[in-house]
């Protein structure tokens, strides 16, 4: 962890593979795989995962990092296939649900709507969840419902200021200026605290 926060990443991955190499589990798979995606070594990234799901398909804890990893990466088609596999195997655990409304929804797709209305319904009160169920609605142009869901996510995460980014969006959306500048003034006041200070200003 020390030699990838200092950019040393020969370093980082040996650390990595020894620690792999004396404790052959889960955890360490996903730590190892990690790191090559952040230090840009997609195809030793490629060839663990290949091996390690060789040997255990249905490890399903890894799975999910290498689906949230394609997020993170922004490989939202195989983003997508990796969460509706998980999906499957899961239906019980509302997070693939909204993460699979996600991806959906930053490829333009329809169908985020029902599954991160779904996630809601399984597990009500998330902020997480019901700040994409907003982003969903909006994208579908049901601005009074997107608007209502990103007044609760805010309401249930009032710290967080990428839900209070989207509130501010909807605000605009639906033409309540005053609002909007009130959430976008708290936002600007968080300086560089809040990394996103661009789309502040923006709006």
């Amino acid at each position: 962890d020390l030699a990838a926060r200092q950019g040393s990443w020969p370093a980082a991955f040996a650390a990595a593979r020894e620690a792999f190499a004396r404790d052959n589990s889960t955890p360490m798979a996903i730590r190892l795989h990690g790191f090559y995606i952040a230090g840009n070594r997609k195809a030793e990234a490629d060839r663990l995962a290949q091996t390690w799901l060789r040997d255990r398909p249905n490890d399903f804890d890894f799975q999910f990092h290498l689906a949230s990893a394609a997020e993170q990466t922004k490989d939202y088609a195989d983003a997508e296939a990796r969460y509706r596999a998980l999906v499957a195997a899961r239906p019980e655990i509302p997070l693939m649900q909204n993460n699979l409304a996600w991806v959906v929804l930053q490829q333009g797709k329809p169908g985020a709507v029902e599954l991160a209305e779904k996630a809601n319904s399984a597990a009500p009160g998330v902020p997480q969840f019901m700040d994409t169920l907003s982003q969903a609605l909006a994208a579908e142009k049901k601005t009074d419902q997107a608007l209502d869901w990103a007044r609760k996510a805010v309401a249930a995460a009032p710290n967080s200021p990428e839900y209070r980014l989207n509130l501010a969006r909807r605000l605009v959306q639906k033409g309540e200026r005053a609002q909007a500048r009130s959430e976008l003034e708290q936002l600007s006041a968080l300086g560089g605290r809040f990394s996103r200070q661009a789309e502040v200003a923006k709006l």
